[in-house]
């Protein structure tokens, strides 16, 4: 039972890891968006270089800048 235990910990704490390694990357793409967006870049170049819908960036832009 304690193997099954330290397993289950385990894979719990990778899970978390690879959650808050999402939210990181997640973070600064919408970062590098609004930088593109504040330095003048057209939606559809950012839409390029981000790898992400003009709508998303629209969601993004509507979000964070004010």
């Amino acid at each position: 039972m304690i193997w099954d235990e330290r397993i289950e910990e385990k894979l719990r704490n990778h899970d978390a890891y690879e959650n808050g390694k999402d939210e990181g990357i997640e973070q600064k793409q919408t970062e590098m968006i609004i930088n593109m967006y504040n330095d003048g870049l057209e939606l559809n170049q950012i839409s390029k270089y981000a790898n992400i819908s003009i709508e998303e960036i629209k969601k993004i832009i509507n979000t964070y800048v004010k």
